[in-house]
């Protein structure tokens, strides 16, 4: 009948755009998953040589720098938070198309 072709032409599109979004969502995940270990990974490099290049009674007292680094902020903080909302929109598609699925 014609609106069930309506339905299933809607509901075709639904799927594309779903499908879509897990992958596209799922990448995204796993570049920010990249990205948070490179960055770990460079930080942690920069306190061995960092150690290294030390000057001693040279230069006034300063807070050593140790770039935004911080667990609860920076730029790790900001990108761990990124790959959060990356997984829950992939989980929530994932419930969205299955449910969809389901009242096809």
């Amino acid at each position: 009948t014609k609106a069930m072709s309506e339905a299933t032409t809607i509901r075709d599109g639904e799927k594309t755009e779903n499908l879509a979004a897990i992958a596209d969502a799922t990448a995204g995940a796993d570049a920010v998953k990249q990205a948070i270990v490179i960055l770990k990974e460079f930080y942690a490099s920069q306190v061995t040589e960092d150690a290294a290049l030390i000057q001693t009674k040279q230069v006034p007292e300063m807070a050593e720098y140790k770039g935004m680094q911080s667990s609860k902020g920076g730029v790790v903080g900001m990108l761990e938070v990124i790959e959060t909302d990356f997984l829950r929109l992939k989980a929530e598609t994932e419930a969205s198309e299955k449910a969809a699925a389901a009242e096809y």
